[in-house]
């Protein structure tokens, strides 16, 4: 199985990293996967978007992006909630490709500096995996208080949060 984790906002400062960095260790050590980690930074380099069957778009352009795509079988992707959506340049990422996610899963993990851990991120990302033609499993995983369940390192500091993070990677190697 082939696992990308994505971090899917180039924000200054974001917390949200230290939730990727964290996967991406526990995912490594707990799967028996190749892990493959995208940081949305070094791959959406331009707020411009070209539609994918258009001149220039993915139909006629290969890309960084598209190639990783091909190569998973499983998406993790990590989005903060701003403004009760996703980061803008995650969508000018996922939108230039289409027919190449078919049959791609996509799990989301919606992560907070509050306590509501991003719910609503994911209610409203969930709609746009499936119409980009995604499986979109159930269980994802919410994390909250990300500040303070995270050193800056990505080590796990919440022994609640940490649990939960082992049962949600169980589930998606199984």
């Amino acid at each position: 199985m082939n696992i990308t984790i994505v971090l899917g906002t180039a924000r200054k400062e974001r917390k949200s990293e230290r939730v990727y960095l964290a996967l991406q260790q526990m995912v490594s050590e707990m799967a028996d996967a190749e892990v493959v980690a995208v940081d949305v930074r070094d791959y959406s380099t331009s707020p411009e978007t070209v539609p994918n069957w258009g001149v220039g778009g993915s139909d006629t352009t290969p890309s960084k992006w598209k190639e990783v795509v091909e190569k998973t079988d499983a998406f993790l992707f990590i989005l903060p909630e701003y403004n009760h959506s996703f980061p803008g340049e995650w969508k000018i990422l996922v939108d230039s490709l289409s027919s190449e996610y078919a049959g791609k899963i996509a799990y989301i993990v919606s992560v907070s500096a509050g306590s509501f851990a991003g719910v609503r991120v994911a209610d409203h990302v969930k709609t746009v995996l499936i119409e980009l033609n995604f499986k979109v499993p159930k269980q994802g995983l919410q994390i909250g208080k990300v500040g303070e369940s995270f050193a800056e390192d990505g080590t796990v500091t919440d022994e609640d949060t940490k649990g939960r993070i082992q049962k949600f990677i169980i589930t998606i190697v199984e």
